[in-house]
């Protein structure tokens, strides 16, 4: 069990500003915008995976059905904005996953499991 004093604690809040201490375990938040699988998108308009692993105009709830399948603690954010497109209100998936999983790997995770 780690002792968490001030010096522990201020390390814990700067480094994982994200991260959620649980039981011990360092969690972590991604955040799933469906314009990251989308086909339409270019990858400068934000797409993450390739063109054959993407999916036409993906939605929030089939995302967030298909982390729920996959074991993964997500929650639906609405009426929030991408970055890129700052003048839609698309909203985003927020998922908990363990410290050592890349977003990317989750990410080909649900374009693969969409399909």
């Amino acid at each position: 069990m780690m002792n968490y004093n001030c010096r522990n604690f201020l390390y814990l809040n700067n480094h994982y500003r994200n991260h959620i201490l649980k039981d011990g375990d360092i969690v972590k938040e991604l955040i799933i915008w469906s314009s990251y699988i989308d086909c339409n998108k270019s990858r400068a308009e934000g797409r993450k995976v390739s063109k054959d692993l993407c999916i036409n105009k993906p939605k929030l709830k089939d995302i967030y059905n298909v982390l729920k399948k996959m074991g993964y603690d997500a929650e639906i954010i609405k009426n929030k904005c991408y970055p890129r497109e700052w003048w839609e209100n698309t909203g985003y998936v927020k998922v908990k996953v363990d410290d050592s999983i890349h977003k990317l790997t989750i990410i080909k995770k649900i374009c693969k499991n969409l399909k």
